[in-house]
C-alpha cells in the first residue's frame, strides 16, 4: 500500500510522451494548425489594409520551432515536456495576439 505518488512533473511527462507517441500524425497536424494560423494573418492583412494581423507571426513562428524541437526530443521525455510547454505558449499568445488585433482593427473600423 505504500505506492509513491507522482508529482505534477511525472503524471505531465507521461500524458504528454503517451499522447505524442501514441499518435504518429500529431506533429503533422499541429503543422498544418500553425500554417492555417499564419496564412490567417497574412490573409487579414491584405482584407483589412492594415499591419496589425502581423503581431501573432512571430509568436507562431517560435511555437513552429518549439514543435520542431519536439520531433527531436521525441525520444528524451524532460525534453518533450520542455519543449510541449513552449510549444503551447507560443501557440496560446499567438491566439490572444489575434483576439487584441481583431478587437483593435473593429474599434479602429468603428
Amino acid at each position: 500500500m505504500s505506492e509513491e505518488v507522482p508529482g505534477i512533473t511525472e503524471l505531465s511527462q507521461r500524458v504528454v510522451t503517451a499522447t505524442y507517441h501514441r499518435y504518429p500524425k500529431l506533429h503533422r497536424v499541429l503543422t498544418i494548425v500553425l500554417i492555417v494560423l499564419a496564412v490567417t494573418c497574412l490573409v487579414a492583412v491584405v482584407v483589412r489594409f492594415s499591419a496589425l494581423p502581423l503581431m501573432p507571426l512571430p509568436f507562431l513562428a517560435f511555437a513552429w520551432y518549439a514543435l520542431s524541437r519536439m520531433r527531436a526530443k521525441a525520444e528524451d521525455d524532460r525534453g518533450l515536456l520542455v519543449w510541449t510547454s513552449w510549444f503551447l505558449a507560443g501557440t496560446l499568445v499567438g491566439f490572444w495576439l489575434m483576439s487584441v488585433a481583431a478587437r483593435w482593427l473593429e474599434i479602429a473600423s468603428s
